[in-house]
């Protein structure tokens, strides 16, 4: 007869109840079912798995103000709001822009070296028999008339494509801009010595040069922009913080205007029509250096106020104003953290195209462009009916059906 001492009853107790319990768990963790999850009823407008609500059938999505940041693009979205798209240029372009009509496109040929325009059709025609190889920048005057060729080996040159005219610009000029009649061209000038760097205005030929601002060490901050009011030539960011840079206003006449302080670094400019607000694009820690945009008011006393996010991740850039108020931008369909810091990384990454209104912040999803298109430059024609893309893959000129 076995000896049960009270030690030895509590040791088999003990074992029995750990085996229980180890029983217990594997049956839970292997061998219990699941309950299905549970879908509640719907009712009201359907959501996408993001919980926003899908677009209306046959219209587009129009999003309110959320802070953020870009908005995915659901299955709905892509089906439903498919845009027409046609190759206008099926060669490589560059430095593409609606003509002064704004019912067609200027560009410059990469191959041949040739300035053309395409009407909305896609008829070609030549500006000029002349050829310029290897052009690294070109500067469109206003009305299209003339351009500043910037070239690798820092000559420039002021060639008029109604009289078929060139002048030769100084070699120590860079970064133009003309004034928004085209009377007066902004640049830098880059001296040897630091203490003869300025910012100045001329002539579009080049005469009359006069210095407007020294730029010292500092032109590297310093980009030559001339507003449309005419009061501004250029804007110098400079750092004030972790993510975040002040930007200076430079005066046509020495004025003394506000600054701005912008929330993050990489800072990409563009005037509204009338010069009165600044839409730009920074990147910063908030967004995971993606690009956001932003805008603000830019005119007189009222520089920097106003300042508001448009809850888009893209660049300026890849933005195109309709009217003072209207703009449709190209937004990357996703992008990956720090592409604000590389945009390179979205070189190849198809856009979508929204539509935003500045005034109060809405933006509408217009659609998917039904052939895979990045845009390097977005314009819109004159009557609002379609944007010309510059594609970064091809360099094709494509239309866009609005």
């Amino acid at each position: 007869m076995p000896n049960f001492t009270p030690r030895r009853i509590l040791l088999i107790v003990g074992f029995l109840f750990l085996c229980t319990l180890l029983a217990v768990l594997l049956y839970v963790m292997f061998f219990k079912r699941r309950p299905a999850p549970v879908t509640p009823a719907t009712s009201g407008t359907p959501t996408s798995s993001s919980g926003l609500p899908t677009a209306g059938t046959g219209q587009p999505t129009v999003v309110p103000s959320t802070g953020q940041g870009a908005l995915p693009i659901t299955q709905n979205d892509q089906t439903e709001n498919q845009l027409a798209t046609r190759t206008l240029v099926s060669e490589p372009t560059r430095f593409s822009t609606t003509d002064a009509n704004g019912g067609g496109i200027v560009f410059y040929q990469s191959t041949t070296g040739i300035f053309s325009h395409a009407d909305a059709s896609g008829n070609l025609q030549k500006l000029s028999d002349a050829k310029f190889p290897s052009i690294q920048n070109v500067t469109w005057a206003p009305d299209r008339s003339q351009a500043v060729l910037e070239f690798p080996d820092g000559a420039n040159v002021l060639y008029n494509f109604q009289t078929k005219k060139q002048v030769t610009l100084p070699q120590h000029w860079q970064d133009f801009s003309f004034s928004n009649n085209g009377s007066e061209l902004a640049f830098k000038s880059m001296g040897l010595d630091v203490n003869n760097r300025w910012l100045g205005v001329a002539n579009p030929d080049g005469s009359g040069a006069t210095a407007v601002e020294p730029l010292g060490n500092n032109a590297n901050n310093v980009m030559v922009t001339w507003s449309p009011s005419g009061q501004i030539v250029g804007l110098q960011h400079v750092p004030s913080g972790a993510d975040q840079q002040d930007i200076f206003f430079v005066g046509l006449h020495g004025e003394n205007f506000r600054s701005l302080t912008v929330p993050g670094i990489g800072f990409i400019p563009k005037w509204t029509p009338d010069g009165q607000q600044l839409l730009y694009s920074v990147t910063s820690a908030r967004s995971d250096y993606r690009p956001e945009l932003w805008v603000t008011n830019a005119s007189g006393e009222q520089i920097g106020t106003g300042r508001r996010s448009l809850d888009i991740r893209t660049w300026a850039n890849k933005c195109t104003f309709a009217s003072t108020s209207e703009l449709y931008c190209a937004v990357p369909e996703s992008l990956p953290d720090g592409a604000g810091l590389t945009p390179a990384i979205a070189a190849a990454t198809p856009d979508v195209i929204y539509k935003i209104d500045i005034t109060t912040g809405q933006k509408t999803l217009v659609g998917l462009p039904d052939s895979s298109v990045t845009a390097r430059s977005l314009s819109v024609s004159k009557d609002g009916s379609q944007l010309f893309v510059e594609d970064n893959q091809t360099g094709n000129i494509i239309t866009v059906a609005l």
